[in-house]
């Protein structure tokens, strides 16, 4: 097919012409939004991402390859304007291959959430900045964080130990380059905008690691193993109890659905991680929940627009409180405190 005969090394990249190109292959395909240069089509944008991600070794297992395009006629491609989607549209950021199709279960579950709280997801794929110098990336980073409310990290394996200044013990199955394309979005949609971001899991992991914090590479091996955190099969999760400290009318006991008149005992979350948010006794963000073990559970910044949750909120749970949480996350409107300072100097 054409699309994947872009000559990238042959385009001038301008930064200051960088649009958003809001896309969908068909109706069994995710929202996608691209990098756009004013001065190419919407087809050439998509090949120029296709390209690149197909040729890049880092990349060409983690982002959709030329069969996520197979019995697709260019005919049945959707472009959308931003105006149609902004007030209800939800940025999602891919790590894997499979958060590309909506039949992936940790893409699938966050899908059906959005849909019960009236929200369009729009995904931003892996190595969708892959192809542009950093001027441009910032540039896109920029018309994301200005033209969306939230940021959703999808859960997924572990992050590469160089992003937080170690050596390898336990992680496993990393990719250093993408994952630093996504600290980059993370601090630039922070840095540029007003808007919330959620981690899940993995994406709690990325959060903290964006801003200096470091990571337990493998809970059992360094904490112990007196608490599951890891589930072994998804169709049969663990859980484990986790303690709030956080008082009854923080925001996020709220997000959770509790008040002083329900209480705040101790509540059983599902565990999917082997590795934990290692939080350092400054920092810029406060655990508010843990498990038996000292882990940190959830923790949230000082100013409220990050959220970092091991658990997946987005999964079944005893008491159905991550579907309240995601479902007042989703309500929120956005929180306008300017970056405080610790924050902002992560950021840069």
């Amino acid at each position: 097919m054409a699309i994947f005969s872009f000559n990238i090394a042959a385009f001038a990249k301008d930064p200051d012409r960088i649009k958003l190109l809001t896309w969908q292959a068909s109706d069994q395909h995710p929202i996608l939004i691209l990098p756009k240069f004013e001065s190419e089509t919407n087809q050439e944008a998509i090949s120029r991402y296709f390209t690149k991600v197909a040729v890049d070794v880092d990349l060409a297992s983690y982002a959709p390859d030329k069969t996520y395009l197979n019995d697709v006629k260019e005919s049945d491609w959707k472009f959308f304007e931003l105006g149609e989607l902004k007030d209800n549209a939800v940025l999602i950021a891919a790590n894997q291959r499979k958060n590309h199709d909506i039949n992936d279960p940790k893409l699938g579950e966050v899908l059906d959430i959005l849909r019960q709280s009236q929200k369009t997801a729009v995904v931003i794929p892996v190595g969708a900045t892959g192809s542009l110098d950093r001027a441009s990336q910032i540039a896109f980073h920029k018309k994301l964080a200005r033209n969306f409310n939230d940021l959703i990290l999808l859960g997924g394996a572990d992050l590469s130990p160089v992003t937080y200044k170690r050596a390898s013990t336990y992680a496993k199955f990393y990719n250093l380059y993408r994952d630093e394309l996504e600290i980059q979005l993370v601090k630039d949609f922070y840095k540029y905008g007003s808007g919330k971001i959620l981690g899940i899991c993995r994406g709690a992991q990325l959060l903290a690691v964006s801003f200096g914090e470091t990571l337990y590479q493998d809970i059992g091996k360094i904490i112990g193993p007196s608490v599951e955190h890891q589930t072994l099969s998804d169709s049969n999760p663990s859980f484990h109890k986790v303690r709030l400290l956080s008082s009854p009318n923080s925001m996020f006991s709220k997000l959770l659905g509790l008040s002083e008149s329900n209480g705040i005992s101790p509540m059983v979350w599902n565990s999917y991680h082997h590795q934990a948010v290692k939080l350092k006794p400054n920092s810029i963000f406060e655990p508010v929940a843990v498990s038996e073990d000292g882990v940190v559970e959830a923790f949230v910044s000082k100013d409220s627009r990050i959220i970092g949750v091991q658990a997946h909120f987005e999964r079944p749970d005893p008491d159905g409180r991550g579907r309240i949480f995601f479902s007042n996350f989703l309500s929120q409107k956005p929180v306008l405190a300017p970056c405080i300072n610790a924050l902002s100097a992560a950021a840069d």
